[in-house]
């Protein structure tokens, strides 16, 4: 099935070391492209800006 993944990717986890596993996967598969796969530095627990949830 094909998938629009967009052209970013931004792979987030707590302290930012799983989403690099899971941002390389997410390169090896062929379904995502071209898109650009970044991982979040430092995780959640380093963003410093407010989250903003869907209620």
């Amino acid at each position: 099935s094909s998938h629009d993944w967009g052209d970013i990717i931004v792979v987030v986890c707590e302290v930012g070391e799983s989403s690099i596993q899971a941002g390389r996967l997410l390169e090896a598969y062929e379904g995502t492209g071209d898109a650009e796969i970044y991982s979040l530095k430092e995780g959640i627990n380093g963003w410093s800006y407010q989250l903003v949830t869907e209620e």
